[in-house]
């Protein structure tokens, strides 16, 4: 394991757990981060070193989790190391980037690929964060099987994706992820920025019957609110609440266009209302000009 991180530490734990794979070394920035393990125990033995440079500092199987920007130098020194490469199967665990990252290694006849999880780490997550996931692949077929004998274990599934499919999803996930807890801070921020400390409690069962309805039903079925209503009167009285932070304000709108959208295409409302909500969102947009 190289980058024995957030990722790179639950995938460790994973490891620990496995009935047909073991730990061999683990290497990172810091000397404490680097050493080995005895075959057959979870005894570490500190290295000396702060990379990997000979055959014997690597398993079989290396996994690079170092932060995306950093992939591509590991791999090139990986590769000028005296490593015998013919004998070593690598991948790395980025979302955002495909398996040609790693051709300065595939070049040196390594077996090369990426998984990706599709899940949220944080340090000090273990295997338990694997369970029931998908991993999307990429990278050399032949190599696919092992990876699957990897994470099924753990309940955990693959998709083989295309390099631009691979890079859509890691894009998805960002929106479905990362940006829903932005929009959650705006909605903590709002609650108690009006006197409601506990807005964020107050709202959980709401976020979660969404939730479960958009798996359940899908996105179309799953809009309510005043835009799924057609209501005009709360859309305007929302906006002029927001009109002291054109941010905020901006966000409401675009979210509300997206809302008119999926509420034209489910027919929850009448057609002229939803238009009009359009108008007051962006006045212009169902103009014959």
């Amino acid at each position: 394991m190289i980058g024995p991180g957030a990722l790179g530490g639950a995938m460790i734990d994973l490891i620990s757990q496995h009935d047909v794979f073991s730990l061999h070394s683990v290497w990172g920035r810091k000397q404490s981060d680097c050493y080995y393990v005895k075959k057959g125990t979870t005894d570490k033995v500190p290295a000396d070193k702060l990379f990997p440079s000979q055959n014997d500092d690597l398993g079989t199987l290396i996994i690079i989790s170092v932060p995306d920007g950093q992939i591509k130098s590991c791999a090139n020194r990986l590769s000028d190391t005296q490593i015998l490469w013919t004998k070593k199967q690598v991948i790395h665990l980025s979302g955002n980037l495909d398996s040609s990252i790693l051709d300065p290694l595939k070049k040196m006849g390594a077996v090369t690929a990426s998984l990706h999880p599709l899940q949220t780490f944080t340090r000090g997550d273990g295997a338990d964060r694997f369970s029931g996931i998908w991993f999307s692949l990429h990278g050399d077929a032949s190599f696919f099987s092992l990876l699957n004998q990897l994470i099924e274990p753990f309940g955990a599934r693959s998709k083989v994706l295309t390099s631009q499919q691979k890079s859509a999803m890691h894009l998805a996930a960002v929106f479905a992820s990362n940006y829903l807890v932005s929009l959650m801070d705006v909605v903590d921020d709002i609650t108690k920025g009006n006197g409601i400390p506990d807005g964020l409690e107050m709202l959980e069962p709401i976020v979660h019957q969404t939730i479960q309805n958009i798996f359940e039903k899908g996105t179309k079925q799953s809009l309510s609110g005043p835009i799924a209503r057609g209501d005009k009167s709360t859309v305007g009285k929302h906006l002029k609440q927001l009109e002291d932070n054109p941010a905020r304000y901006k966000l409401y709108q675009q979210l509300g266009l997206i809302a008119t959208q999926i509420a034209d295409m489910s027919g929850s409302a009448d057609s002229s209302d939803i238009k009009e909500i359009r108008e007051i969102f962006e006045p212009d947009i169902d103009s014959d000009e």
